[in-house]
């Protein structure tokens, strides 16, 4: 049989009542609506998103729920992607909000190119304002000829550190057949890099084109609520390791995985003001940056960085940690600079 719904749109929602009407209200208001399929995953929450969700699910009969204990962002994408049924997913996170025309840009850019991704243009949304995003990425139509200097240009844009485009879950549209072991392969543990951890494969293993789109607005939120990565993690270490095996054992491309150093080595400037925050005397502080920098691991990606895109303030951290002097090191990162 085949199925009525041409697009997956998947939610992940964790505590979300403050905007997760208007998150919906969006997807509601699509102008395909009827053909789309909303998997609303209520992941253990403990406010009144359970009550919002089963609400909607009552007065539209293509928004469906799953109530779950709380597993994380990842299993909760994990299972979106498992239960969808339509040929092609999208995600939007509790948060956010999405164009009117948004879907149906993205879905009608995939078919008429007959490619395996479509990329959507992203506004930065802030209390009072809100910002487009630059991408390095020119927007449009990337044939199957073009996709390695396109994959090149994403994964790095050439300029420490930045992506060529966004490499978020959100804002994309996939092929869900294609897509579906990518996330299932993604290591749950992950709380920092669960995009790139899939994004990235799926990009590097496309063999049709990609089409980049202008003008159609991904609405991304940023507030105080929203996913924050900069509390110290006591699991920080083993989530970036998992991340890298992640990584490590889904790109075959050497040239591929060098680009990706750049990203690595911002990871790494993470991990050492992590750690350092983990510890409460300077002797601690030391001896956490003295650890990462003499991980041979860590000395392989800082290896195959070139300095030469970098500013003088990253050009002069990665020779100190080149010549593995952690103890100058350390005290940039204590001093926050």
């Amino acid at each position: 049989m085949v199925n009525k719904y041409k697009v997956s749109v998947v939610v992940p929602i964790f505590n979300g009542e403050e905007y997760l009407r208007q998150c919906i209200d969006s997807i509601v208001g699509q102008t395909i609506f009827d053909q789309l399929e909303v998997i609303l995953i209520n992941d253990g929450s403990t406010d009144d998103t359970p009550l919002i969700c089963d609400n909607y699910a009552r007065e539209h009969s293509n928004i469906y729920v799953v109530h779950q204990q709380n597993q994380g962002l990842v299993a909760s994408r994990k299972k979106g992607a498992n239960i969808a049924k339509s040929k092609y997913i999208t995600y939007v996170d509790a948060d956010d909000w999405i164009d009117e025309t948004y879907v149906e840009s993205l879905l009608f850019a995939m078919e008429s190119q007959e490619c395996e991704l479509v990329i959507s243009d992203v506004r930065y949304e802030f209390e009072t304002h809100g910002e487009n995003y630059t991408f390095a990425v020119e927007p449009g139509y990337y044939s199957s000829e073009q996709l390695s200097d396109f994959t090149s240009k994403y994964v790095y844009s050439g300029k420490f550190f930045s992506f060529g485009s966004p490499v978020c879950v959100w804002g994309k549209l996939f092929d869900l057949e294609k897509y579906r072991p990518f996330q299932e392969r993604v290591p749950e543990i992950l709380k920092i890099g669960e995009d790139v951890a899939v994004t990235i494969p799926y990009i590097a293993s496309l063999k049709k084109g990609v089409v980049q789109l202008k003008n159609v607005y991904y609405h991304y939120r940023q507030s105080d609520n929203s996913m924050v990565h900069n509390a110290a993690n006591f699991n920080r270490k083993h989530e970036t390791d998992e991340l890298y095996r992640c990584l490590n054992d889904s790109l075959t491309d050497r040239y591929l995985m060098k680009r990706l150093c750049y990203y690595k080595a911002s990871m790494m400037i993470g991990l050492m003001r992590n750690d350092c925050n983990l510890q409460d005397d300077f002797r601690g502080k030391c001896l956490a940056i003295k650890t990462i920098v003499e991980n041979e691991e860590n000395k392989r990606i800082i290896k195959d960085l070139s300095f030469n895109t970098m500013s003088l303030k990253y050009k002069i951290f990665f020779k100190l940690f080149k010549m593995n002097l952690w103890f100058p090191l350390a005290f940039i990162i204590i001093m926050g600079k």
